[in-house]
């Protein structure tokens, strides 16, 4: 009798321990989901924010091609700013894929 009350406690405390495992997982994928989209709005809102700025420039006849250059030189190292973001993710999601 005692053997079974035993094993039911540590069934029990194993179920609080795979349900505190899970929130605290669940917390650390929230948080790593926000700090994704945090590194990968700065360089969105970069490239948002130079195209308006290009397009307002057209609209006038004030474009200049030397600031045209150093612009698309911008959006360039942007969007390789979020390729590396994506590259370090993928592999992220290998070594962990590999470990399960």
């Amino acid at each position: 009798m005692n053997d079974q009350i035993q094993k039911k406690n540590c069934e029990s405390k194993s179920d609080v321990n795979d349900q505190s495992d899970g929130k605290a997982r669940e917390k650390e994928l929230r948080d790593m989901i926000s700090a994704i989209g945090h590194e990968l709005r700065q360089p969105l809102n970069s490239i948002s924010l130079i195209g308006q700025s290009v397009s307002r420039d057209i609209d006038r006849d004030r474009l200049d091609l030397k600031d045209l250059k150093e612009s698309m030189r911008t959006i360039v190292t942007q969007a390789n700013r979020m390729s590396e973001i994506i590259d370090r993710l993928r592999l992220i999601i290998k070594k962990e894929d590999k470990n399960s």
